[in-house]
């Protein structure tokens, strides 16, 4: 019987031994894992700001990038300097209960009926698609504020849009002339919009 025991014994050991082994090798590998999560290559069209322990730490152009783990760095991937992004202005278009409304113009109010449109100097209406174009030239700023940045540029391109047109009769806001210049002068708000970079 001591027999059976100890060999009980000795592989209840053994097998206690390989799952002490295989736990270990778990977790190391999981600990190699996380230790390395942050590092990652960079693509040719992109830039990363590195935040370590929430505060702005450098910025990473393209190539490999070599961040601490998770709760210590953060990365944020951003368009690199010569990207040029796109932005449709939403706030000019018609609202879609105005473009439903189309077909029952019976039902219509006011603030339905206007959606969208705009008047010039001289009481015409006019409809605007505007898209913009920019780049982000300064990452950190853009990473401090990007939450605000999109919906500032929708509310200075409308306002400008706004502005715009009201001072324009509609032949000089529908009609390009080559060589013509406005009758009045583009405050430099307005013309920053052209070409804003963050």
């Amino acid at each position: 019987m001591n027999a059976v025991g100890d060999r009980n014994s000795a592989a209840q050991h053994q097998a206690v031994r390989l799952v002490s082994v295989l736990l270990s090798t778990i977790v190391v590998l999981a600990a190699v894992g996380w230790a390395t999560s942050n590092i990652r290559e960079i693509a040719p069209q992109s830039r990363a700001v590195v935040l370590r322990l929430g505060a702005l730490d450098r910025v990473q152009e393209s190539g490999l990038l070599w961040a601490l783990p998770a709760p210590f760095e953060k990365v944020l991937l951003l368009p690199n300097a010569a990207a040029v992004l796109e932005r449709r202005i939403n706030g000019l278009l018609r609202s879609p209960p105005a473009q439903s409304g189309e077909a029952d113009a019976s039902m219509e109010s006011d603030t339905l009926a206007g959606s969208g449109y705009l008047l010039t100097a001289d009481a015409s209406v006019v409809q605007l698609d505007i898209r913009v174009f920019y780049r982000v030239t300064d990452p950190f700023t853009y990473v401090l504020q990007e939450e605000h940045v999109l919906p500032a540029l929708d509310r200075l391109v409308t306002r400008s849009a706004v502005v715009i047109c009201a001072s324009r009769d509609l032949d000089s806001v529908l009609v390009a002339r080559p060589g013509w210049s406005p009758p009045t002068a583009i405050s430099p708000s307005v013309a920053s919009v052209c070409a804003p970079t963050w």
